[in-house]
């Protein structure tokens, strides 16, 4: 039987919340943490995202910081009583928060600066090479990569332990995973075979850490995983063996959040996003039938990208609207203490305001 939804998810991401020992609370908030000031302002927001396998202090300075390992390399425990508290408090809370927990983060193996601080040696990917290389080696199916694969495993498994009793997670088995930023031959729509060959490599990882995550976990869990663009239909397509995933989370660059510029014109971002978002909601429906949609900013224009959150917030209320409108959900990246002075309230007000004018 297929694991419910809301019928409309809206999202407020925060993705090192968890790693901040006050979840958020400053004097910004008043004291509160960030998901009980949300609520006690905006009802109709209801998820945030974390990332597991990332560095702590890339959002959160270090003196809130809890991180992912110890300094031997095993797993922080208080990084995961400070993640439970934070679960905990996104159910109490009316209406409740969905957590969407993505445990792995194609940035932290393409960008040393995203790495988590201590993590095992078995897992350190070998930084002396480009990102391209770096990723191919990372994840392709050597002997050599077999003990990795298995730390992996035990991280995947040790968070489905924990997290998999909560009837207000979703889990995410990878941020935005990729080999390659563009996966096509030069001045053509068909993929370099070499190409995907190394995005096949990555699919097979992908395919056995959800494994491992549905087999430690306690009862049926909600997965997911996010993909790149190029890439999607060799992760996604049933003739391809498409991931048996339960909800689909596109990013910007899948639903056509701009013209491939930073333009901060909407008339210049105006152009491809209601095609890409019913693009997306068509391909879903091949994909598996019924399945969950959300379509995500994932930061590209980002609050630390942008100059201000409120012109940030005059983009967005065009996307929320035409993905509302087809009955798509969405979750944006968005400020939240310690790591920056505020929350964007002209983003909060936006995902309420439309969310309030569109039925659900």
């Amino acid at each position: 039987m297929a694991l419910s939804f809301d019928k409309r998810i809206i999202g407020y991401g925060a993705l090192n919340l968890h790693f901040d020992r006050g979840l958020g609370a400053s004097g910004a908030t008043g004291g509160k943490t960030l998901l009980t000031f949300i609520r006690s302002l905006y009802k109709k927001v209801n998820h945030v995202k974390v990332i597991i396998f990332r560095k702590a202090t890339a959002e959160v300075p270090a003196e809130n910081a809890i991180q992912l390992y110890q300094p031997d390399g095993t797993i922080n425990q208080a990084l995961i009583d400070n993640l439970r508290a934070l679960v905990e408090e996104a159910r109490r809370l009316e209406p409740q928060f969905w957590v969407q927990i993505c445990v792995w983060h194609h940035q932290a193996i393409a960008d040393q600066r995203e790495y988590p601080d201590n993590a095992p040696a078995v897992l350190a990917p070998n930084w002396t090479v480009g990102a391209a290389k770096r990723l191919q080696d990372y994840y392709a199916p050597s002997a050599s990569r077999q003990a990795a694969f298995a730390e992996h495993k035990r991280l995947f498994e040790r968070i489905a332990r924990e997290f998999s009793g909560y009837d207000n997670v979703l889990f995410e088995v990878g941020n935005e995973m990729r080999i390659w930023n563009d996966d096509r031959l030069p001045d053509s729509d068909q993929l370099d075979p070499g190409k995907a060959g190394d995005e096949r490599n990555l699919k097979a990882w992908l395919a056995g850490n959800l494994q491992a995550l549905r087999g430690a976990a306690s009862r049926p869990i909600r997965v997911c995983t996010s993909s790149g663009i190029d890439n999607e239909y060799i992760f996604f397509k049933p003739s391809s063996g498409g991931l048996d995933v339960d909800f689909y989370d596109f990013h910007a660059g899948q639903w056509g959040m701009t013209d491939g510029t930073r333009a901060r014109n909407p008339d210049k971002t105006s152009t491809k996003y209601p095609a890409g978002i019913r693009g997306c909601r068509d391909n879903a429906a091949v994909y598996k039938p019924g399945a969950k949609v959300l379509i995500n900013t994932d930061g590209l224009f980002g609050p630390e990208k942008l100059e201000t959150s409120a012109e940030f917030a005059q983009y967005m209320e065009l996307w929320v609207r035409e993905a509302f409108q087809k009955g798509v959900s969405f979750v944006t990246k968005g400020f939240y203490p310690p790591g920056v002075a505020d929350i964007s309230k002209p983003m909060l007000n936006v995902l309420e305001r439309v969310a309030n004018s569109i039925p659900e």
